[in-house]
């Protein structure tokens, strides 16, 4: 089964796998030598793939419709489309830098490649998106949260509990877990996360089927809209941000499996990308227009949309303490050399004071960016995605391999261009359109609450 799966990692397992919604990794044997850990291959064709749909399939997909319904269905649908093939050839270009086990991880090859500030580079772009990212999960688990209690208790207009107060009453349980140290501890969250993920996603599916089924007539979509477009450009390369991902999965694979890793990697991600364009088409025909910011809150509130929301609550609230340590694990090897002490539980004293900022850090950023989640995630694609994802590759294979074709030369150049154009329209285009009204739903519509 996938979770018997190992994705061993070297030098940090959570930043070379965190490029994404949650870990791959269960765990990495401390005791090991790094260049030992790199010699096990166990995973076959099948888990193989597995994996790769997993690294990318995260909690964005009840954000995709939106996003769909904002762009038109024709125009995102090719806007994704073309940034998964762009993504992939990028993917190409990263496992080409790599000669066996000597360049492991992105930071790796970005360190051979550009040299230290090539690596502190993808280093502040892990920081920066894993930092992001909780602060979307914060709201979008405190979204969910307080839609189940107030299905829960019918309704009622006396119970009535802002957003903004949960984004922080789950702030203790967002501080506890940042204390862990050893992601060991972590690895039943990871299951419950992957678990919930694969089983809420289906059920919600099924949901959207059959709210449409009960429909006599499918809802009039646009198939083009142009003044979305910042958006749907920042939800696909949030979808298809997995460049970090791509050296420790391969690395992990049989070596039979190694030699046809890009043959599969393509093959994966089309049967992804054809599940995120079904799935998209059948939330916008059945609710049209109305798709709201988070898909979940156009289900009835009913006893089956009150479950896949308290799913997907445990999934977020599984994945949160995975998001962060990465970027904890940055913060502390940058900062820790520099507290000169040899008392013990000063360093653990630092340690912890960076953890508490990194959270409320997190929960800062999940208030002010709460009514406009759409635009928080296309401005973390811009700013962190674009260079992750196609900037870095483009330049560390320009760097190593030196490709004597000349086109190949210009697209690398023509990628590194096109990457700095699209982050900047894309951070000005969501930040002019940044507004206060949200559009996300509540479950009890008739219930005057307060945000």
């Amino acid at each position: 089964s996938p979770t018997d799966l190992q994705v061993l990692s070297s030098e940090s397992v959570s930043r070379s796998l965190s490029c994404r919604d949650y870990f791959l990794a269960t765990k990495t044997n401390e005791g090991a030598p790094i260049q030992h850990r790199h010699k096990v291959k166990s995973t076959g064709a099948f888990g193989t793939g597995v994996i790769i749909c997993k690294a990318f399939m995260g909690s964005a997909f009840t954000l995709l419709p939106y996003a769909v319904m904002k762009g038109g269905l024709i125009f995102s649908f090719l806007i994704l489309a073309g940034v998964l093939v762009l993504s992939v050839y990028c993917m190409e270009l990263l496992l080409e830098c790599c000669e066996g086990d000597a360049c492991a991880t992105y930071e790796a090859v970005a360190e051979h490649a550009l040299g230290r500030w090539g690596r502190t580079l993808i280093e502040l772009c892990v920081f920066s998106s894993q930092v992001s990212f909780c602060s979307v999960y914060a709201v979008v688990a405190s979204r969910y949260l307080r839609d189940v209690i107030l299905v829960t208790a019918g309704c009622s207009p006396n119970v009535d509990i802002s957003v903004t107060t949960i984004i922080w009453c789950l702030g203790v349980y967002f501080f506890s877990l940042s204390f862990v140290r050893n992601m060991t501890y972590l690895v039943p969250l990871l299951l419950v996360g992957n678990m919930g993920t694969i089983f809420g996603m289906f059920i919600l599916i099924v949901a959207v089927v059959v709210q449409m089924s009960q429909q006599r007539m499918v809802r009039s979509v646009e198939l083009f809209n142009f003044d979305g477009w910042s958006l749907i450009l920042g939800m696909s390369i949030y979808l298809w941000l997995g460049a970090g991902l791509i050296l420790p999965i391969r690395n992990t694979a049989k070596p039979a499996v190694q030699q046809k890793f890009s043959q599969l990697l393509i093959s994966s991600l089309t049967g992804l990308i054809l599940l995120y364009v079904v799935y998209s088409t059948i939330c916008v025909l059945a609710f049209g227009k109305d798709v709201k910011e988070i898909i979940l809150s156009n289900l009835p509130s009913g006893p089956l949309g009150t479950t896949i929301q308290a799913i997907f609550v445990i999934v977020v609230l599984s994945t949160y303490p995975l998001m962060l340590y990465p970027a904890t694990g940055i913060v502390e090897e940058r900062l820790l050399p520099y507290v000169v002490t040899s008392c013990r539980w000063a360093l653990q004293l630092a340690s912890v004071t960076i953890r508490i900022i990194l959270v409320l850090s997190t929960l800062a950023m999940a208030t002010l960016g709460k009514h406009q989640l759409g635009g928080l995630v296309s401005l973390i694609g811009a700013v962190c995605g674009v260079p992750l994802a196609f900037i870095f590759p483009a330049l560390m294979h320009l760097k190593l391999r030196r490709p004597q074709q000349f086109l190949r030369r210009l697209s690398h150049y023509l990628i590194v261009l096109s990457g700095f154009a699209v982050q900047g329209f894309s951070v000005y285009n969501t930040i002019s359109g940044w507004h206060r009204k949200s559009d996300y739903g509540s479950a009890c519509p008739n219930v005057n609450l307060s945000d």
